[in-house]
């Protein structure tokens, strides 16, 4: 916490502010998510990499829409779990 904000507070010249805690989340969940992050930085990388090189005509949109595909099939997969720790 800043040095300011803690001064304030004991000076009485704000209210202090409560902070709900985040819910915990499953780690394997995390995990899933996590890594379809990297899918699609994965995908984004290559695509960006195709485009500086000039050869945004030779890229292949089946290719490109069925990796989304995947990614958003894996993405609703993950909705249908339960995401609080038990």
């Amino acid at each position: 916490m800043p040095f300011a904000v803690l001064l304030r507070e004991a000076l009485g010249l704000s209210c202090k502010r409560r902070h709900k805690t985040a819910p915990t989340v499953d780690p394997k969940l995390i995990r899933e998510v996590s890594r379809i992050g990297v899918n699609i930085s994965h995908l984004s990388r290559w695509l960006n990499t195709m485009t500086a090189a000039g050869h945004l005509a030779n890229i292949d949109a089946i290719v490109v829409l069925s990796h989304l595909v995947a990614i958003e099939r894996a993405l609703g997969q993950l909705a249908c779990k339960p995401a609080l720790k038990t």
